[in-house]
């Protein structure tokens, strides 16, 4: 599962304002259909469409949140912290053994946020829908 911002919504403007690339809401509106057209290109295979999921949000997160091997003993995650127009990101990894309090915390703000999204549909060309 993979969460982005609304690239139609405001937040996406918000968003824009935090960075320390670039604040120009327009270049990030493209980055991010960008992203998408490459995306829905994972889509001509019915196994990615029934594990891969991206779900759009109308908010902006002040944290990046990455959940790796979820419910297994290796599971981790890593959290970015996005500062105001400023770098480096700093980057916190987290284990349920060590940091259960925070690993906890930042695995139900992933989910919270999931509930609340909008899922994609993406677009699927003739030459896609016809190999189904």
């Amino acid at each position: 599962r993979l969460l982005m911002v609304d690239q139609s919504d405001k937040a996406l403007e918000v968003a824009a304002q935090r960075f320390y690339k670039h604040q120009d809401h327009t270049r990030l509106r493209r980055e991010a259909e960008y992203a998408l057209d490459n995306f829905s290109s994972m889509y001509r295979d019915p196994f990615v469409t029934s594990q891969f999921k991206i779900g759009f949000v109308k908010s902006v997160p002040p944290y990046s949140i990455w959940v790796l091997d979820a419910n297994t003993p290796q599971a981790e995650i890593w959290v970015g912290l996005y500062p105001f127009r400023d770098d480096p990101e700093p980057t916190m990894r987290l284990l349920p053994h060590k940091d259960n309090e925070y690993y906890t915390f930042f695995q139900k703000q992933f989910d919270l946020m999931w509930e609340t999204s909008t899922l994609w549909d993406p677009p699927i060309s003739k030459d896609i829908a016809n190999s189904r």
